[in-house]
C-alpha cells in the first residue's frame, strides 16, 4: 500500500525514509513540511521525498542493502557530497557507502532500496552476472543500463502505486540489477570525495560516542586524524558550511528534540539546554528562533 507522511521535525524526518536510518539536522525555518511518499514491496522499498526546510542528512548504507536514487528536482546553487545538483541525476549507494549532504529545501529526490540478494538474483536470471558495487558518492555516468534504471525509477515517480503489482516490481529490479552488472561506480574520480566525506563521517561518530554536541577543532581533527585545513575543507563541500556552524545548527535540533519529549511541568529550557553542554542560553536561543520561529519556552509549552 502506498503511504503519505508529512513531517516538521527532523527526527520524524529522520525515521520517515523507509529502510533507512538517516540523522538530519535543520538549518533553516523552510517553506513548509517534508513530504514523503513510500511503498514496499517483497524486493524493494520506495521513498518519493521533497525537502520542506533545509537540513544536512548523514548516513551509512547498511550490509546487503543498495540505494539507488534520481534527483527529481534539483535547487539552484544546491550541492550534494560536493557534487552540484539537477534533476535527472542518477546516484548508487552500495553497503557500506557512507553519504552526508546538505538538502535544501525544494530539493526532491527518488530513493529504491535493494537487497543485493535481490539483485544478484535477478542479475543471475537475467544472464548478466552478479552486480557490481563500488563506492562511489557522485553521479553515475551515463550508458544506455542507467539511462534505462533511471527512466524506470522517473516512471516509478510518476505512478508509485504501479509498483505494488508484480510487473512494474520486477521491471525496476531488473534495470537495477542490469546498471550494477554494467559497473556504475566511478572509483578514481570518486576518490578524493569520499576521502571528504570520510572526514566528516569520522567527525560526527566522534561526537555521538562522546555525546559532545559542540567539539572542539581539535577533538576532531585527532578523531579524523586530518589537520584542521583538511576538516574545515571537508565540512564546507559536505555540507556547505564550516565545522562550528554544522555543530550549532547539530545542536540546536537535538535542543528542540530534548524540548518537544520534555514535561513543562518538571522540565525547564535552562536545566535541557545545560544538559546539552549550552554555556550562553541568550545566544543559542536567539540562533534557535532564526531556525525554528519561536524562542526554546515557546517550544517547550507548546503542548502543555
Amino acid at each position: 500500500m502506498v503511504e503519505h507522511v508529512e513531517v516538521v521535525e527532523v527526527d520524524e524526518l529522520s525515521t520517515s525514509i523507509a529502510g533507512l536510518d538517516i540523522e538530519y539536522v535543520r538549518t533553516d525555518r523552510g517553506m513548509g513540511p517534508n513530504r514523503v511518499t513510500f511503498v514496499e514491496t517483497d524486493d524493494l522499498v520506495v521513498s518519493l521525498g521533497r525537502m520542506g526546510f533545509s537540513a544536512t542528512a548523514n548516513a551509512e548504507i547498511p550490509d546487503g542493502l543498495v540505494v539507488f536514487g534520481l534527483i527529481t528536482h534539483g535547487v539552484k546553487g544546491a550541492v550534494w557530497c560536493g557534487t552540484e545538483l539537477e534533476a535527472g541525476q542518477l546516484f548508487v549507494l552500495t553497503p557500506g557507502t557512507t553519504f552526508a549532504a546538505n538538502e535544501p529545501s525544494g530539493l526532491a529526490a527518488t530513493l529504491v532500496s535493494m537487497p543485493v540478494d535481490s539483485l544478484a538474483a535477478a542479475g543471475v536470471q537475467l544472464g548478466i552476472g552478479e552486480p557490481v558495487l563500488r563506492h562511489s558518492v557522485e553521479p553515475v555516468s551515463r550508458r544506455p543500463a542507467t539511462d534505462r534504471l533511471a527512466t524506470d525509477l522517473w516512471a516509478a515517480s510518476a505512478r508509485l502505486d504501479l509498483l505494488e503489482h508484480g510487473p512494474a516490481s520486477a521491471t525496476l529490479l531488473e534495470s537495477a540489477a542490469g546498471a550494477l552488472a554494467d559497473g556504475v561506480g566511478r572509483p578514481a574520480a570518486a576518490t578524493r570525495r569520499l576521502d571528504r566525506t570520510k572526514i566528516v563521517s569520522d567527525c560526527l561518530e566522534f561526537v555521538e560516542s562522546s555525546e559532545s554536541c559542540q567539539p572542539s577543532m581539535s577533538e576532531l581533527c585527532r578523531a579524523a586524524n586530518a589537520s584542521a585545513s583538511s576538516v574545515r575543507q571537508a565540512f564546507v563541500e559536505v555540507f556547505d558550511m564550516a565545522p562550528t556552524q554544522y555543530f550549532q545548527y547539530r545542536l540546536l535540533s537535538r535542543l528542540r528534540i530534548e524540548l518537544l519529549r520534555a514535561d513543562p511541568g518538571e522540565e525547564t529550557v535552562t536545566r535541557i539546554a545545560s544538559s546539552l553542554g549550552v554555556s550562553h542560553l541568550g545566544r543559542t536561543s536567539g540562533r534557535y528562533r532564526a531556525v525554528f520561529g519561536e524562542v526554546p519556552s515557546q517550544t517547550l509549552f507548546a503542548i502543555a
